[in-house]
């Protein structure tokens, strides 16, 4: 596939997967999605000790193919200098693929929902407490507008979406993030959705929720939302026939 052939027994990428990070966990799981049995495979090992900074490895692809790069080591011990450093990987493809050929990534869970929302539009779906949110930049380069909306107090005729002010106000920074101060609150400092998995590098991101969410409403209640939303999305749109509401 890359043709060299391999010189060692992926041991350091075998104990990364029989660990119990979220990372080896991920990974696991898209294996045995693909059936691929690691038992018997053999790996290229480029770098080591006496790596210097720089230093790179070229390949050629002849055919498709599932590629794995595992920065392996273990975790560096408090008097000694050998901590394992991050690579970077960069795919060239031979050609550019039509924006319908880009694969998605491994969902992290069995969807109950899957809603691909096109370019210049927008979707909304119902969500309840406790479910996930997993957002995916399918092709890159794409800004995407986040809203959502208590259910509870829809009902009651009040829309309060997420806050931006409140919640910097109380989680002490300007975005949540995976941990302590994770969750997003409303204007009445009421905690909406929790970040749980912030993969931005990767193009994903992910969501638990606090409480029961209408995400960009307008298809399952539209007669509770008027007037404010409308005049909030034809700020960005010329036309209301874009939104597929």
């Amino acid at each position: 596939m890359l043709g060299v052939r391999g010189n060692s027994e992926a041991m350091g990428l075998k104990k990364i997967l029989s660990g119990d990070s979220e990372s080896a966990r991920s990974v696991r799981l898209g294996l045995e999605r693909r059936g691929t049995d690691l038992a018997a495979t053999r790996a290229i090992s480029l770098f080591g000790g006496d790596s210097r900074t720089g230093d790179a490895a070229e390949f050629v692809v002849s055919r498709d193919g599932l590629l794995i790069v595992a920065a392996a080591g273990a975790a560096m011990e408090a008097g000694a200098q050998d901590t394992v450093t991050p690579i970077r990987v960069h795919i060239f493809r031979s050609r550019l693929r039509a924006p319908n050929e880009t694969p998605l990534p491994d969902p992290l869970a069995d969807p109950a929902q899957d809603i691909r929302v096109h370019r210049a539009t927008a979707k909304a779906y119902f969500v309840r407490a406790g479910e996930y949110i997993q957002i995916i930049d399918v092709d890159g380069r794409q800004c995407t507008d986040f809203q959502c909306f208590a259910a509870r107090k829809l009902d009651k005729g009040l829309e309060h979406p997420l806050d931006v002010t409140a919640t910097r106000s109380l989680v002490g920074q300007n975005y949540p993030l995976p941990g302590l101060f994770s969750k997003v609150f409303d204007q009445d400092t009421q905690p909406l959705v929790e970040v749980v998995r912030d993969g931005r590098a990767a193009r994903c991101l992910q969501f638990r929720l606090s409480r029961a969410l209408l995400r960009r409403p307008g298809l399952s209640r539209p007669r509770q939302l008027h007037g404010q939303l409308w005049a909030d999305c034809e700020r960005f749109q010329e036309s209301r026939s874009l939104y597929e509401w």
